[in-house]
């Protein structure tokens, strides 16, 4: 897989949005038009908790039209080999997917409760099953004016292979995590 790092929460404030506890560092990251990615990881174990926060220059609905459309999601996450929406009860659904990781490791799947709740633009998910040992996180799409909205991705994930190699969770961190919000920005772009 090139691996899927899905879903977010928000907290406190840049330029009078919320903020999600970024450091002053990342802060101005997020404020130049980049993308801040945090990881925090117990060396003792292969679960990392990642924080995605970014801009993005369009309506906070076009982005959850996007998002919550099953339709684009192969335009979104191309490390994602299968995606089937196998349970539908209100804003509660149930997805499988099996994500392509990268060589040496076998591909990966995973079976998620996951909750859409339109009235907070915010997505919440966690693992029901799965070759991923662990995934829990949540996507906040915050408006910050008519045309701008602050993406927060949170994710907490452990892989489910034994020993993570550094390239690998430098690859994730720096090549991988930033795409969650670069695509929803290069595919709104296109259209």
């Amino acid at each position: 897989m090139r691996f899927l790092f899905l879903f977010l929460i928000p907290v406190f404030t840049l330029h009078g949005s919320p903020d999600p506890g970024l450091t002053e560092l990342e802060k101005k990251t997020v404020e130049s038009g980049n993308i801040a990615v945090r990881l925090e990881r117990d060396e003792s174990s292969t679960t990392g908790k990642f924080l995605i926060v970014g801009y993005v220059n369009a309506p906070v609905d076009d982005i959850w039209t996007l998002i919550t459309t099953k339709a684009r999601h192969s335009e979104l996450y191309p490390e994602v080999k299968k995606h089937e929406i196998t349970d539908i009860n209100g804003n509660v659904e149930e997805h499988y997917y099996v994500f392509d990781y990268p060589w040496p490791f076998d591909d990966r799947w995973l079976v998620t409760h996951l909750i859409k709740d339109k009235s907070k633009y915010q997505i919440t998910w966690v693992r029901k099953d799965g070759t991923i040992k662990e995934s829990k996180g949540s996507w906040s799409f915050i408006s910050v004016g008519p045309k701008k909205t602050l993406i927060v991705y949170r994710v907490q994930i452990d892989p489910g292979i034994s020993v993570l190699p550094d390239w690998f969770i430098r690859w994730g961190t720096g090549y991988a995590a930033p795409k969650v919000i670069l695509r929803i920005r290069e595919v709104l772009k296109a259209n």
